[in-house]
């Protein structure tokens, strides 16, 4: 006769757990065989400017007056690497325009030693005291791998990674991330994400993110920080004030969310908030419309959240990054013109460029607005001071 055994027996919970330590194991060992390979690199932790506050904002205020108006734009610009450029032109590209930051995709480079190369040829297009550029990439883990090399440890999606609550799991995943992505030259990870989402969302979030639970999410964010950091990598969280409330896409359309300021406090602002406080020196903005708060602007566009929620209430100091401005929820809707400004009026530093836009298209735009005083030069150079000291902050700006 079948032998039928109770799901919730001590036998099946026991198999569970086994099977919990195992798995966690042979993470555990993955992370320990591929930092051994990395051995001979050592990286200090993340600390924040120290020395003289007014000499290190001095140093900043002093490149800032140093650069043109279009120099001072394309600070303020992550650009793309076209689809398909020859190696031989990435130099003269960047060395025309010097964006603040170039965005690395898996269409360019097939093997390790050609992103290596990539790299170099980026850093290669800025002259010698010029600002380096952040060189960054989506590297969270699961389908979301800009870098998916045998030469790299491919770790699991956040939320498999989050179903073992153990913040010291992430932060020496997080770690292995940061030196592996060093290695290569890639200076900036737009990870983690702190958007909540269910077991089993489908969304585009997915299992982008470490769960539903807002104060483990908040816990699994800061471990995350605290890796990349360690490992001398630029962490960017993401999206604020939270993408898991809709299963619309960004990229295709426009999501709006029925929640009040209040009701983002409640839940899915607490990983935000907790991270903030843990020194998150990047935000990037969701492309979300929040009626009851603001009833005009997406979060991208919005003085109310960016000004009034993530400066004020929060009192975040550090860099706003854009989502990808070509993304349909902005593109969509609001001409290039309309997107640029409405964007550095709330309060975004750097403007995400992911397909379409060149640094150009941002220069000619600002200076329109700027000629019909819809922008002033002093809105440029306060993002372009936030931008360089980060750069400072984590050795990318020449004293």
């Amino acid at each position: 006769m079948q032998n039928h055994t109770h799901l919730g027996s001590p036998n099946i919970r026991s198999s569970r757990a086994l099977l919990s330590r195992m798995c966690r194991l042979f993470l555990l060992c993955l992370l320990l065989s591929h930092c051994a390979s990395f051995s001979t690199h050592r990286y200090e932790p993340y600390s924040p400017l120290v020395g003289n506050p007014e000499e290190l904002w001095q140093t900043v205020r002093n490149h800032v007056r140093s650069f043109g108006l279009q120099e001072k734009i394309a600070q303020r610009c992550i650009l793309y690497i076209p689809r398909g450029m020859p190696m031989e032109e990435v130099e003269p590209y960047i060395r025309a325009t010097k964006p603040g930051g170039v965005i690395l995709y898996r269409w360019n480079y097939e093997t390790l030693s050609e992103l290596v190369r990539l790299t170099r040829e980026i850093r290669r297009g800025y002259p010698e005291g010029y600002p380096q550029p952040f060189i960054c990439a989506d590297q969270e883990g699961g389908r979301v791998r800009a870098f998916p090399f045998k030469e790299f440890a491919q770790l699991p999606s956040a939320f498999q990674l989050g179903r073992y609550r153990d913040p010291e799991l992430i932060r020496s995943a997080s770690y292995l991330t940061a030196v592996q992505m060093r290695e290569a030259g890639v200076n900036m990870n737009l990870a983690p994400v702190l958007d909540l989402v269910e077991e089993g969302d489908s969304s585009i979030i997915g299992d982008r993110s470490f769960g539903g639970d807002p104060q483990w999410v908040e816990k699994a964010g800061r471990a995350y920080l605290e890796g990349m950091r360690a490992g001398g990598v630029i962490p960017v969280i993401k999206h604020f004030p939270g993408h898991g409330s809709t299963r619309t896409d960004s990229h295709t359309l426009l999501p709006v969310v029925d929640l009040t300021e209040e009701d983002l406090f409640r839940r899915d602002m607490i990983p935000f908030r907790g991270t903030l406080r843990a020194g998150a020196p990047v935000v990037m903005t969701a492309h979300i419309l929040y009626p009851r708060i603001d009833p005009e602007y997406p979060v991208t566009l919005s003085p109310r959240i960016l000004q009034g929620i993530l400066r004020d209430r929060l009192g975040f100091q550090g860099v706003v990054m854009s989502d990808g401005l070509e993304m349909g929820a902005l593109a969509g809707r609001y001409s290039l013109k309309e997107t640029v400004i409405g964007a550095f009026r709330a309060g975004v530093d750097i403007l995400l460029l992911y397909t379409r836009y060149r640094i150009e298209d941002i220069v000619s735009v600002v200076e329109e607005s700027m000629r019909e005083g819809s922008l002033s030069e002093a809105d440029i150079d306060t993002g372009v001071e936030r931008v360089l000291a980060l750069k400072q902050a984590f050795g990318l700006l020449p004293r």
